[in-house]
This record gives structure tokens, C-alpha cells and sequence, in this order.
């Protein structure tokens, strides 16, 4: 949820991009190094180091040259490799890259191979915005004789005859087709379809910051879509258009430099000369080849917060505009709001904030520099009280509920674009959009666990507040109801016969018809809502009880008829129907334990002596009956049937009893009682056969009915008395007790549920009062205590 006091504490630096003239550099950090070597030639040369590796996170957004998201890119980053989801979102978490020179590269059909630079921060997160330039066909060639193709914005590519060569070094003979692209040096979408971050190498080995004047990219293909290259002896020229407010201030010559992909550098080859409005120079291979001046550059870093709720100003549009020139330069915040880049020294400035969306809104503008050295202007306070702002907030969670610090959040709308947002340790995010006048801020959003790398689907919705509270988003492919069905099953006499009855949401329906008193002993709720209660009804003299279960209040025969029986649990696995129930030997008086399935009935025990099956659970291709037999001595063991071999839990000497059964994993929970020395009952739990007993027996009675694990957390409900205090129901949590009990009243839980951090508990008044469902230790009566009742199992789906 949206806190105004909470300030993320994360340190992620994203990369920014800064345009001198019309770019500066990519950075998050400005501190290469830069050490002279020995080339042999007794020159010192400075090289750049881009061995050394850090370990660090990337994530970014790819978008096409229309700023919309591209789904389903492949992107590789340190050895790992990834796609973009339907945000066109990517995440890499702890990658080893270069520290001076860290890349991601991505590649899509229809595409140019997009390599996008920076300089890393150890153990950060730096976040990219890139843009893939479309392939289509410029033009094609015959190879014996060469030609000129032309591109978009006026570029062209002059081809000398007999120029190509295969992959293999052959020489390629017919037609050539020409895959290029020019990129206008002052297009707004500059910044994100660059390759590499315009960081340069000279000739000398030393690294400069590049100031571009325009940049063509080429790809040389056969008929067959195979790869050509130009002839090592022969060289093409290209024609670089000087944008018309650059050709004032272009220079007669200037450096061109190659993207060499093997270092993930522009790397100084060769001179280009200005005719006219255009560079012309010589090249001798194909990528992308670039039109470049040095720069002169300082380090500028600062961090933009809102200045009511302190939040970051995260992913937000930043232009930093040469007051004598007005030349633009542009770059993005961070998910913290920090922004570092390289800026021309000794030039004034403007300082502009604006969403970068289909309207640009502008939030904040300020005039700063000139600067003649490294500076952080630390924190800037924009007050965004005077911009209309959206502010989505809300909390990523696990499958199982637990807050979820190493993730992340996804957005996307189609007037604000796409962005990505990592939480605080407590699982929280927060993302302010400054509002597109009348413009519907229809939405689109994710989440991602970066430890399981499982996801939410993509969820939809339309903001109508300014505040958007998106709540608890489980990374995970189901996501919970945020408004979960209650159901609680029962039985309440009305006139002289007991009725079963399911409220759903507080509201009562009847399962049984009432011809008989019928009693329910629980209830399961498949996923497509169908409602199954498993219990018994007794015969029109009301002497004999006939097991029985109800799906959507039809009736189906399960045992009885000479002999009483009793359905006490139910499980539904797909299409198959467990129930575990006993019923008496009419001859012998003998208890036997039995298990059906789909209209089979089989026994667990061999009905020498009194067993009872209270409980079923199906876990995979495993199904455990939990309950009681006694053994030769008469006191009753609480046992476990797995898949019909009888397990001990108790030792015999005392009686025990099962109630409820629940597995996780490979761990077996069983709750219920067992007698201590002095015949006291005492609340227990068994967990893999080892129980912990809850209760001690000493001057007080208990029994334990239900068990739920969510988590780390073991939810035990039940029931404990005292001498003189009469029975309460008991909610213990990791062993803890709470008294649920209103008043002076009698109550027993029945059963336990959790749902979305909620913890359910039904529970029953003893001998007589209200039915009552607990959310979070607060009760809702389900039946005014009229009439006699009972409940038995909560459910929520």
C-alpha cells in the first residue's frame, strides 16, 4: 500500500544517456581506469580495461521505434540469457559483466542486433531503455557491378563492383541484398537506439565520450538471407546527412569509428570529410560506422524525490538542454530517482523533468552549471502538487504469501510506457505518474520472483483515483481472490429434524432436504465450486444413521442401512471422491474403518477391534486416513492408514486419537488428543510421527480438530477447558494459544483455514449458542443460538 513517509532504501543505479550536441555517455559510474602499457614499440599507449568483471543486475525495457513494447526478445547479459515479457520487460539478476564496459545484447526477427553499454557498480542495479531499429531491404545490387543504395534521411551506401565475399572468404557473385539504416543524430529517439553508449576508443588506445553527427548501420545479405561482408581489399563509401541545425558548426573533417561487436566499442578508423551537408568517408566493413567529435566532459549526478511524500521520482524523462546552443541531452532516473551522466564542462544548462509519454508533461525545470568539475547536486524536491499524478503502490508476495524483497514489478500503459519498478525489503513498491491530460490511464502490470522465476499473469485495470492501491500481487501464475468466498458447513435443527446447511459469505442455503435429521461432518470446495459435505442421516425411527455424502446438495448412499455409519471427512482429487468413515458390525458391535473411493468402499482395519477413520487427505498418488484403533490393551492408538499401511503415532499406553490430517510437501501433519497419566486429554500435533503436545493435561482437558500450515506458520484450532471455566475454543499459532470464546459461553473450533494472510476459524457453541466464523480473532455469528447447531469445517476459496 502507499505510505507517504517510506523512503526505498535501495541503491540501484540505473544508466542514463546524455546527448552532447547530441549525445554525451551512457554512466553509472564514471571511475575507469585507465593505465599506459608497453606496446613494444617503447610508446606508452592507454588502454581501457574491460576484463575486470563485477557481479551485478541489469533490467531494462525493449521497446520498437513507435515506443512500444516488443514481447518476446532474446536478451543476453554476462553469459545469461533471457526474453522480454509482454512489457517487453527483462531482469538479470547477479550477472557477472565488465566492470568499465558492461552490455546487454538483443536480438528479434525483423530486427537490428540492438548492444546497448555501460559502466557497472558492483552488487547494483542499472536499468536500460532500448530501442530495435526495423530491418527491411534499402536495396539491392549486383555484385559484378556494385551500385549506390540509398537510405532513409538521404544517407547512401556507394558499393564499388566485384565488392563481396561470403562468410567462407569466397568471392559472392549475384544479387546483393541491403539491409541499413541511418540514425538521425537529433531524432528524439536517439538516446535508446544507439549501439553501445558512445564511448570511444582512439587510435592511441585512450577512451573519450563521443559527440555524434549521425551514424548508418549496415547488413550485406545473398538471396538466401546468408551473411556477406565487403572483400578485405576494397572499401565502400558512405554518406553520413548533417542534420540542418547541425551543418553551422560541422567541422571540414571529422574521426569515424567503427562499433566493433568483439569489444562492444566504437573504435576511431578512419576520416570523414563534409561536402556540402553531408560526411562522407571510406569504410572497409559493415555494422554500424559513426560520424564523431571528442569531448571535454565532467561527472554530474543528483536524485529526484517528490517533495510532499519523499518518494523517488523513478523512470522519469530528464533533458539537460546547452543554454548557448540548444543542443538537448536526455537520460532516465532509477528506481530510487538517482541519475548519473557525463556533461560538456564549462556550459550552462537547463534542467528539465517530464514524463517520457505520449504528452511529455513537464514537472520540473531549473538552470544549473556551468561546471568545471565532478559535482552531485544531492537531492532535488519537485513539487508535484501543482502536476495532476497517479500513484500505484501495492506489495509483491510469494506462492505462499511471504513478502517478497527480490523481484520486481512490470507496468505498461499505452500513453505512459512501460516500466519496471524493484521493491523494498518488505516486499512494497511505489511508482508516480505525473497524468496525461485527458488521456484513460488504462494499465497492464506484472510481477516476477526472481528466486523461482515464477510470475503473476498479466493483470489489467483502469485508474479512476490518484491513488491506486493494487494490494497483495502473488508472484505466481493463480493469483488469490482479494474478496475469497467463505463457505462454513453445519447442521441446525429447525422443527424436529436436523438440517445440513452451507453458509457461503454469511449466507445459509440448505443441503439437506430435511425428510431425515442429517448432520454434516465436513466439507471440501473444488476448484470449480462445486460443494461436497460428507456426514449421515438417521432413518425414518431416527435410530440407525446411514454414512452419506451431498454434492450441490444431491445425496449419494455411502454405507449403513442394518448397521449405524458414519462419513466423517471428505477429499476431492480431479474426478476421484475420497471419504473416510466407520460403521459398526450389526453381529459384533465392533467399529471398522473403512475408506471409499468413487462408490468402492475398503476396509483399514480388519475389525477385531474398535478403529475409526475421522479424516482423509490426498497428497500426489498418496492417500492418508487418519484416526484411532485400539490395541489388545483397549486404549486407543491414534494412527495413520498411507495408502492402507497402518503407522502409529501414539505408543498405546493412553488414549489417542487423530482428528485431521494435512501434508505439505513431504511433511505429514496429524492433530488431535492424547490422554496424559491421569487420563486428561491433551492437545497434540504430529508432525512426520515426532508430537508436539500443545496443552499439558494438568487441572484441563483438550483436543486439538484442525490444522492449516501456510508457510513457515502451523495453525492449530480446538478446544481446552478448565475447572470451574467451562470449554473454549483455542486458535494456537506456532504453538501460541488464543481464546476465541465470546463471554462465558462454550466453544469448541472445529476448523482452521488461512487464506491471503487471513486466518478463518469456525467454531461451535456447546451444548447450545450461535455458530460463529473467526476472521483474524474478530467473530461474525452465523445463527442466532435459537435452535441447536453445529459446525464443522470452514473452507475459502
Amino acid at each position: 500500500m502507499f505510505n507517504p513517509s517510506k523512503v526505498f532504501k535501495r541503491v540501484i543505479r540505473f544508466c542514463i544517456l546524455f546527448l552532447s550536441i547530441c549525445i554525451f555517455a551512457i554512466s553509472c559510474q564514471k571511475d575507469f581506469t585507465i593505465e599506459p602499457i608497453d606496446n613494444g614499440s617503447g610508446t606508452p599507449v592507454i588502454v581501457v580495461d574491460d576484463v575486470t568483471k563485477v557481479n551485478a543486475s541489469v533490467n531494462g525495457v525493449v521497446l520498437d521505434e513507435g515506443n512500444l513494447p516488443i514481447a518476446n526478445a532474446t536478451v543476453t547479459c554476462g553469459g545469461s540469457t533471457s526474453v522480454t515479457n509482454m512489457m517487453g520487460i527483462f531482469y538479470f539478476k547477479g550477472v557477472d559483466i565488465s566492470k568499465n564496459n558492461g552490455s546487454v545484447t538483443v536480438t528479434k526477427t525483423g530486427y537490428f542486433k540492438a548492444i546497448r553499454c555501460f559502466i557497472t557498480v558492483a552488487g547494483k542495479s542499472h536499468h536500460l531503455k532500448i530501442q530495435l531499429l526495423a530491418k527491411s531491404v534499402s536495396g539491392t545490387l549486383d555484385a559484378a557491378t556494385g551500385g549506390t543504395v540509398t537510405l532513409n534521411g538521404g544517407a547512401t551506401i556507394v558499393f564499388p563492383a566485384n565488392a563481396f565475399v561470403k562468410a567462407n572468404g569466397t568471392a559472392h557473385t549475384g544479387t546483393v541484398k541491403v539491409l541499413a539504416r541511418w540514425i538521425d543524430p537529433v531524432s528524439a529517439g536517439m538516446p535508446l537506439a544507439i549501439p553501445g553508449d558512445l564511448r570511444g576508443i582512439r587510435t592511441d588506445g585512450s577512451e573519450t565520450m563521443l559527440s555524434t553527427y549521425g551514424m548508418v548501420g549496415a547488413e550485406l545479405q545473398d538471396d538466401a538471407g546468408n551473411s556477406l561482408q565487403l572483400a578485405s581489399t576494397v572499401k565502400a563509401e558512405v554518406s553520413f546527412p548533417i542534420p540542418s541545425s547541425l551543418v553551422s558548426g560541422a567541422p571540414a573533417q571529422i574521426p569515424l569509428w567503427h562499433f566493433d561487436e568483439s569489444r562492444n566499442r566504437w573504435m576511431e578508423e578512419g576520416t570523414a570529410t563534409k561536402s556540402g551537408n553531408v560526411y562522407k568517408g571510406l569504410v572497409n566493413k559493415f555494422s554500424f560506422w559513426n560520424v564523431d567529435l571528442s569531448l571535454g566532459f565532467v561527472r554530474l549526478e543528483f536524485v529526484l524525490v517528490d517533495q510532499l511524500t519523499n518518494e523517488p521520482l523513478s523512470n522519469q524523462y530528464v533533458s539537460l538542454t546547452q543554454t548557448t546552443t540548444n543542443n538537448a541531452s536526455y537520460g532516465f532516473t532509477n528506481s530510487d530517482g538517482f541519475i548519473m551522466g557525463a556533461v560538456p564542462s564549462n556550459v550552462p544548462l537547463q534542467l528539465q523533468v517530464s514524463t517520457y509519454s505520449t504528452c511529455g508533461t513537464v514537472i520540473y525545470t531549473a538552470n544549473i552549471g556551468p561546471f568545471t568539475a565532478n559535482t552531485n547536486l544531492d537531492t532535488i524536491r519537485v513539487n508535484t502538487a501543482a502536476t495532476p499524478t497517479t500513484v500505484f503502490s501495492g506489495q509483491i508476495v510469494d506462492c505462499a504469501g511471504t513478502a517478497l524483497s527480490d523481484g520486481y514489478f512490470s507496468f505498461y500503459s499505452a500513453a505512459y510506457g512501460a516500466y519496471i519498478i524493484e521493491p523494498d525489503n518488505t516486499g512494497h513498491f511505489t511508482l508516480i505518474l505525473p497524468n496525461c491530460p485527458g488521456s484513460a490511464l488504462d494499465y497492464s502490470y506484472q510481477v516476477t520472483n526472481n528466486l523461482t522465476h515464477e510470475q503473476s499473469p498479466v493483470l489489467t485495470g483502469t485508474a479512476t483515483t490518484a491513488l491506486v492501491d493494487l494490494g497483495t500481487v502473488y508472484a505466481c501464475a493463480i493469483q488469490p481472490n482479494p474478496n475469497p468466498d467463505v463457505y462454513v458447513v453445519g447442521s441446525e435443527t429447525t422443527g424436529s429434524n436436523s438440517i445440513v446447511k452451507v453458509w457461503k459469505n454469511g449466507v445459509a442455503s440448505n443441503v439437506s432436504d430435511g425428510t431425515f435429521s442429517s448432520y454434516a461432518s465436513s466439507m471440501y470446495v473444488a476448484d470449480n465450486n462445486d460443494v461436497y459435505v460428507a456426514g449421515y442421516r438417521y432413518d425414518a425411527a431416527g435410530f440407525v444413521t446411514t454414512a452419506v455424502y451431498w454434492k450441490n446438495g444431491t445425496e449419494t448412499y455411502i454405507a449403513g442401512g442394518g448397521s449405524d455409519a458414519y462419513a466423517e471427512d471428505i477429499y476431492v482429487n480431479g474426478t476421484d471422491v475420497y471419504i473416510a468413515f466407520f460403521g459398526y458390525n450389526a453381529f459384533t458391535g465392533i467399529s471398522a474403518a473403512k475408506l471409499w473411493k468413487n462408490g468402492t468402499s475398503s476396509f483399514l482395519s480388519d475389525g477385531t477391534t474398535d478403529a475409526y477413520a475421522r479424516t482423509v487427505y490426498v497428497s500426489g498418488t498418496d492417500v492418508y486416513v487418519g484416526g484411532s484403533q485400539k490395541n489388545t490393551a483397549g486404549k486407543s492408538v491414534a494412527v495413520i492408514w498411507k495408502n492402507g499401511t497402518l503407522i502409529n503415532l501414539s505408543n498405546g499406553t493412553s488414549d489417542a486419537q487423530v482428528n485431521e490430517v494435512f501434508i505439505v510437501g513431504s511433511d505429514v501433519y496429524a492433530v488431535g488428543q492424547e490422554d496424559n497419566a491421569t487420563g486428561n486429554g491433551r492437545a497434540v500435533i504430529w508432525k512426520n510421527g515426532v508430537a508436539t503436545y500443545l496443552t499439558d493435561g494438568v487441572n484441563n482437558d483438550a483436543m486439538a480438530n484442525g490444522v492449516f500450515v501456510d508457510g513457515t506458520d502451523i495453525y492449530v484450532c480446538g478446544r481446552r477447558s478448565t475447572t470451574g471455566s467451562g470449554e473454549k475454543a483455542q486458535l494456537w499459532k506456532n504453538g501460541v494459544a488464543t481464546v476465541l470464546s465470546v463471554s462465558a459461553g462454550n466453544g469448541i473450533a472445529h476448523s482452521v483455514f488461512v487464506k491471503n494472510s487471513d486466518v478463518y476459524v469456525a467454531e461451535g457453541a456447546f451444548p447450545s449458542g450461535p455458530v460463529r466464523l473467526w476472521k483474524n480473532n474478530v467473530p461474525t455469528n452465523l445463527t442466532t443460538g435459537v435452535n441447536f447447531n453445529s459446525v464443522q469445517t470452514v473452507v475459502v476459496k
